[in-house]
């Protein structure tokens, strides 16, 4: 273990001594410098506030848990005490049709929000999300974290006595690889080596959120301590989401050798154990195949209580109708569909639905430093006159959720009374009348000075939009061009595939343009809204500055502590709200059916959404090809 760890180390404490130009990227110590190199580049008002006080870093200042338990040491909470019925016995096969698009599997997850659905059956993250409070974690592989440096220390603690499964290798009898069938335990090691990974040859640090890293040292077996250069909640989130990535099998050729640990990053995308994947998670691979599906059996080495089912088969079913008919026909027991399809299981016996929600939204975006569109008044009035609900139906047959803040939904944080633009084109009118944007010529368009003492000009009011060029957005431009036209503005239209990606948003020479961004519960709010974001390299398109926006959005990027977190949550989506920089439209989303012989089908506020551990199929509803002289027999084998 020394080997791997003191390299690591080393990196990193003499990041400072190296230059980028002079790292070769295909080693593996030399990556993981990478990630430190990056935090040097930044602006310094993106770094975290090092000055942040104790309290709103460590967590102290919240000692209550989602569920009322009070909170140790440890920044994660007991999981909640869950109670099943009498009739949830272990038992059953669960067949699961799915898309290719949700067949794919993700060793690495990069992004927490986006973690796929068969990673959730086999994998397991260093720790959950609260079902309650997905902004608060409880114990996964993880069983303590204690911070400490004012919230720039992490001391991770793992479980111990977690065993990797055996690899679904159809040779593992063979004695080349003898090495699958050995009992190989979670430890530090795994953590070092996929911290690793995410400076691989392909991966920069600054993208993965870990570019802020000091240091990285074991203290023992199952114990890791991190540093950053300053707190940083997002890199805890990062940290916690984690899947971890079995070293001891990554490092062994075809042959089972053991390779040199300067080879592990670079040939890790291409590792043959791939083929085979295996997890932590409560369910293990038993077979794969392309095409065709993935079989999973109960992971008799997982740590926790034991899921209730015997298996799943997740068949690969490309075809919409396809699954359709077979959950209606009873030959499928789970599938995701698009909501348009809802009408085609809605009201069927036996089979039940419920939306699930995507961690995107989209809006329209204003050019907040050019004129008129730096007054928040014209952008309250635009917003009023954009009729989501009338869109949101005829544009995109009601598949999406209004979304008004910059917060998902549900987000725990969420004002009850938060103030909704609402479509009102009489307030629109009256606001742009108040901003000084009125029809001065009488030809039907509002128009607007620019310029100072002599150079001072009127320019009619048409707004340059870029757009997607897809049907459904075509739809909603042409609703909302007709309101427009209603309160005196104009409107250019250019479409593209990308619109966030065009030269003139760039340039930030643009008036407004239709995005969509991905969002979480924790924070991914600083990249997007932070003042420091607004140059062509960054992400903060519209030029959003507000100098009470950054006080909050740095105490989200560096506090630690619960309670700090949602007050500034709260403030400033309330603030985002008032200012309007968006219009915000709607959160997509696509429906979950299922057949009601499955108990106990619930939908987590996290990707991936869906935990099987506690389903459960009562007796009475197993099928026949389930049991066996009232025994539970082994299902076909896809």
């Amino acid at each position: 273990m020394r080997c791997t760890i003191s390299a690591l180390e080393r990196q990193i404490s003499n990041e400072d001594s190296m230059s980028k130009i002079e790292k070769p990227r295909f080693m593996f110590v030399v990556m993981v410098s990478l990630l430190v190199l990056c935090a040097c580049d930044g602006k310094e008002g993106d770094k975290g506030n090092a000055t942040a006080s104790a309290n709103t870093t460590t967590g102290e200042g919240a000692s209550k848990a989602p569920d009322g338990e009070k909170a140790k040491d440890s920044f994660l909470l007991e999981p909640p005490a869950k109670a099943l019925p009498a009739d949830a016995t272990p038992g059953g096969h669960l067949r699961v049709g799915l898309s290719r698009a949700d067949m794919q599997y993700s060793n690495l997850i990069r992004h927490p929000d986006r973690v796929p659905l068969i990673n959730g059956f086999i994998q397991e993250p260093l720790a959950r999300h609260h079902p309650d409070d997905p902004t608060r974690f409880v114990k996964g592989l993880a069983d303590s974290v204690e911070i400490s440096d004012g919230g720039r220390t992490f001391t991770i603690k793992l479980r111990e006595g977690v065993r990797w499964p055996t690899p679904p290798h159809p040779q593992v009898e063979e004695e080349k690889f003898g090495f699958l069938k050995e009992p190989h335990e979670v430890n530090v090691e795994d953590i070092m080596f996929t911290i690793g990974l995410y400076f691989g040859p392909q991966q920069q640090a600054g993208a993965t959120g870990f570019e802020g890293m000091e240091s990285i040292k074991p203290i023992d077996e199952h114990t890791v301590k991190i540093t950053w250069k300053f707190p940083s909640h997002e890199a805890l989130v990062l940290l916690m989401s984690l899947r971890l990535q079995p070293k001891w099998l990554f490092s062994r050729d075809l042959g089972g050798k053991v390779m040199p640990d300067q080879m592990l990053v670079p040939l890790y995308d291409k590792h043959w154990a791939h083929a085979y994947p295996i997890g932590l998670g409560p369910y293990k691979v038993r077979t794969s195949q392309a095409a065709v599906g993935i079989w999973l059996d109960r992971n008799p080495d997982y740590f926790g209580p034991p899921p209730l089912l015997d298996s799943i088969e997740l068949r690969d079913i490309d075809d919409e109708q396809q699954r359709i008919d077979l959950i209606t026909a009873g030959d499928l027991d789970l599938t995701i569909l698009p909501p348009t399809q809802t009408s085609k299981v809605d009201g069927v016996p036996r089979v039940a639905h419920e939306k699930l929600g995507l961690f995107t939204y989209y809006f329209i975006g204003y050019n907040n430093q050019r004129a008129p569109y730096n007054d928040a008044r014209v952008r309250r009035a635009l917003s009023h006159s954009v009729d989501r609900e009338r869109i949101l139906k005829e544009a995109f047959d009601g598949a999406a959720t209004l979304v008004d803040g910059p917060l998902l939904p549900d987000h725990p944080a969420l004002a009850k009374d938060g103030k909704t633009i609402v479509f009102d084109l009489d307030r629109a009118k009256a606001l742009l009348d108040e901003a000084g944007i009125k029809d001065s010529d009488g030809d039907g368009v509002r128009d607007f000075e620019v310029g100072e003492g002599d150079k001072r000009e009127r320019r009619p009011f048409t707004l340059s939009l870029l757009s997607y060029n897809r049907t459904d957005w075509s739809k909603a431009i042409t609703i909302w061009r007709k309101d427009l036209a209603k309160i005196g503005v104009g409107i250019e239209v250019k479409e593209s595939g990308s619109p966030t990606r065009s030269r003139e948003v760039f340039q930030r020479e643009f008036d407004a343009l239709v995005g969509g961004w991905g969002n979480g519960y924790s924070n991914r709010l600083h990249e997007v809204w932070h003042s420091s974001k607004d140059d062509p390299r960054e992400l903060n398109y519209v030029q959003f500055r507000n100098e009470r926006a950054d006080e909050l959005l740095q105490i989200l990027q560096t506090s630690h502590d619960p309670v700090s977190r949602a007050d500034s949550f709260r403030e400033f989506d309330a603030l985002v709200r008032e200012e309007q920089p968006f219009t915000f439209l709607f959160v997509p989303h696509r429906i979950l059916a299922w057949n009601q012989r499955i108990s106990n089908v619930n939908i987590e506020k996290f990707a991936p959404q869906l935990d099987p551990r506690d389903w459960y199929i009562a007796p009475e509803d197993r099928l026949p090809s389930e049991k066996k002289n009232g025994e539970e027999a082994e299902a076909p084998s896809p």
